[in-house]
């Protein structure tokens, strides 16, 4: 399939046959379009969505400014129009991070493309670059956080601007780096679960998807994101020291695995008992045939309108399949919407759970940081081994430890395809 294809997903409204592809596109800026195709015939579908993205793509190209040495100057160009592109993924900003060793993943150019689009050009967008002075940075600033827009969102916009003015100050369009104050940032804490609030979820509410249980278990004990969690796969476990790897996360906006972890560092985790029983169990009943599979399996009935972009199999459970079980379940122990949403707890609040847990009980911080992943460490560091985790894994024995603990006999499970062995010993 022609490259355009990673920009396109094609999904039928309407199941009964004969009736017209649509498509999602995805343009070079950011944009994301709906359409319908016209077409029947799945093939026909995706060859007019490339042909409709080149249209796009000349119609962009039509309203880009003039190229260097033409009768109009750069220092002439507005903001809107000198910004045309400057974070697509082959554009100046994102090139010049690489070739400056620092990451960035096509998402986030995608969320500062989107940023500028929405945020910033709306409102000075018209101005010439000379033009954006300090006194117009502070009253977009000022203009954001009247609309109630909060301090992390403003300054993510600063950000981009900020991108956007020191490229402009390199090519000499601007005569100096307008000063740029910072918005308050106040960011609401995470909310943390009472112990009580915790035994109650995972052992007196019956939950109707085990896969959503496990994850939060997995996840209240290790202090793992949700996009870690989803991307695991049996090959990431350890048998002999019952430890997680984790290297890679799932994107869940473009559907596939990303290079690297979000801080590009490689982890091994302790797992408590019982949660690694539960793994077991997963990995056991899945029902694809792969030899390596996720272990937090998608359906094929949970792939919506997208479904067709992508075999069930070949992707894990959607976010929200595991964190709206989360909220009912936390309604049904007696957290009522209004209360969780005041207390500010949501799925990534197991990290700060598993945080304030582990130093509550007196474990090194260094420790702690080494399997959360917020301390940068050394390659040689990079695995944090069973030798240094009995401090941890005291902890998490008794973090969400049943009445009586049920372990998985080892001859009950069986070896998948790819010789992975479910049945472990604890």
């Amino acid at each position: 399939m022609p490259a355009q294809a990673r920009q396109i997903i094609l999904f039928k409204r309407k199941k009964t046959k004969g009736s017209p592809w649509s498509a999602f596109l995805r343009t070079k800026d950011g944009r994301r379009l709906e359409r319908s195709t016209g077409e029947t015939s799945k093939a026909a579908a995706e060859n007019w969505c490339i042909e409709k993205l080149k249209t796009l793509d000349a119609e962009d190209a039509k309203r880009r400014p003039p190229l260097p040495g033409s009768k109009i100057s750069k220092k002439d160009w507005t903001l809107a129009e000198y910004s045309k592109g400057f974070f697509d993924w082959d554009g100046p900003y994102v090139l010049n991070l690489k070739a400056c060793g620092r990451r960035i993943s096509e998402r986030v150019a995608l969320q500062k493309a989107s940023i500028v689009r929405r945020l910033v050009l709306p409102r000075i967008g018209q101005l010439k670059l000379p033009e954006i002075k300090a006194a117009v940075i502070k009253n977009l600033r000022n203009n954001l956080y009247n609309e109630g827009l909060q301090g992390s969102r403003i300054n993510q916009v600063l950000s981009c601007l900020k991108g956007i003015l020191q490229a402009a100050e390199e090519e000499e369009l601007i005569p100096g780096m307008p000063s740029i104050q910072r918005a308050s940032d106040k960011a609401r804490p995470k909310g943390i679960l009472t112990l009580v609030e915790v035994s109650r979820l995972f052992f007196e509410y019956q939950w109707p998807d085990k896969r959503a249980k496990v994850a939060s278990m997995l996840a209240a004990t290790t202090g793992m994101r949700i996009s870690e969690v989803l991307a695991l796969k049996p090959h990431c476990l350890i048998q002999e020291r019952r430890e997680i790897i984790v290297a890679t996360s799932w994107d869940s906006d473009f559907r596939r695995m990303t290079e690297t972890t979000k801080n590009g560092r490689i982890r091994t985790l302790p797992v408590p008992v019982n949660v690694w029983s539960e793994l077991a169990l997963l990995i056991a009943e899945n029902p694809h045939d792969h030899p390596d599979p996720f272990i937090f399996y998608a359906l094929d009935r949970e792939g919506g309108p997208r479904r067709r972009e992508r075999p069930a199999k070949e992707r894990p459970i959607l976010p929200r399949h595991i964190l709206y079980p989360l909220f009912d379940a936390l309604k049904a122990i007696g957290v009522s919407e209004e209360e969780r949403k005041k207390r500010n707890i949501t799925f990534h609040s197991w990290r700060a759970f598993f945080n304030s847990s582990q130093i509550d009980a007196g474990v090194p911080i260094q420790q702690i940081q080494k399997i959360t992943g917020h301390l940068s460490i050394e390659m040689v560091e990079r695995y944090y081994r069973s030798e240094d985790a009995n401090a941890v894994r005291a902890v998490q024995e008794t973090l969400i430890a049943p009445p009586t603990l049920r372990v998985i006999p080892i001859q009950t499970l069986t070896e998948t395809q790819s010789g992975f062995v479910t049945g472990i010993p604890f």
